[in-house]
């Protein structure tokens, strides 16, 4: 399924859910905000939601630092 990850193209080859994708990237869930078409998904409703081919999705990494 073809994707714009973070404003680039990416092709998932994962189940198509947001949860899938996550997990392909390797992404720890307590560390990431995500949003899909310009909307801001719970966590609650990650592993649930299923993407579509063209979904735009950003996908934010919390750093720590001082």
């Amino acid at each position: 399924m073809k994707l714009r990850l973070n404003g680039n193209g990416y092709d998932h080859h994962g189940d198509g859910s947001l949860g899938g994708l996550l997990a392909e990237l390797k992404a720890n869930p307590d560390q990431v905000a995500v949003m899909v078409n310009d909307r801001i998904i719970p966590k609650t409703e990650r592993g649930a939601l299923r993407l579509e081919e063209g979904d735009a999705v950003e996908v934010l990494t919390f750093m720590g630092g001082g």
